[in-house]
């Protein structure tokens, strides 16, 4: 089955997400929107990190819900995109035996500007 994991933009509340979330669950896909309170930003220093991240995925595949292998996908809106390219970035450079079970196979980036040196 596949799973999102979404990261939100700068300054917007988790909670701002239960349309797009509530959408992906009518596709069959799980949806996990992660909470960046109180600063609501997803920076590695601030939460929107690997270890972070991985426990979350990790915790929900254990759940006695779930017990299901997710082939994961990870969703950044805005500054969270930066900040998902990172984490990809860092889950497919790492050994890959460094996070047993979990798979991150897509990067979507979901209103993301392009920053460009001019």
């Amino acid at each position: 089955p596949q799973a999102v994991l979404i990261l939100p933009g700068f300054g917007i509340s988790h909670v701002a997400y239960s349309e797009v979330a509530s959408r992906f669950a009518d596709a069959g896909i799980l949806a996990v929107v992660v909470s960046m309170e109180p600063l609501r930003f997803a920076h590695r220093h601030l939460g929107a990190d690997v270890v972070s991240l991985t426990r979350i995925m990790k915790r929900i595949q254990s759940d006695r819900h779930h017990q299901q292998q997710y082939e994961w996908n990870l969703l950044g809106h805005s500054a969270g995109a930066f900040s998902a390219m990172h984490l990809y970035h860092q889950l497919h450079t790492n050994l890959p035996n460094s996070h047993p079970g979990i798979q991150v196979r897509k990067l979507i980036l979901w209103g993301c500007a392009a920053l460009v040196h001019m």
